[in-house]
């Protein structure tokens, strides 16, 4: 699995980027069970999973606060 880029993430909408980041959450609990039931072949899935959704979310944040006028 690949890492997502930033600028690509920023170029998605809005109810895409919440789509995403309800996939990558799904993807991650489901590598952290196998990896639990030791049935994980990608040991990194976790670690990327989680950093592109903190990504997601730092967008989704910006947006947000500059909808806002902040």
């Amino acid at each position: 699995m690949k890492p997502l880029k930033s600028s690509d993430l920023r170029q998605k909408k809005t109810e895409e980027l919440e789509a995403l980041r309800q996939e990558r959450r799904r993807m991650v609990f489901d590598a952290r069970f196998n990896h639990y039931t030791g049935q994980a072949t990608d040991t990194a899935a976790i670690t990327i999973g989680r950093r592109d959704i903190a990504r997601i979310e730092t967008i989704l944040s910006e947006r947000a606060r500059a909808a806002t006028g902040g």
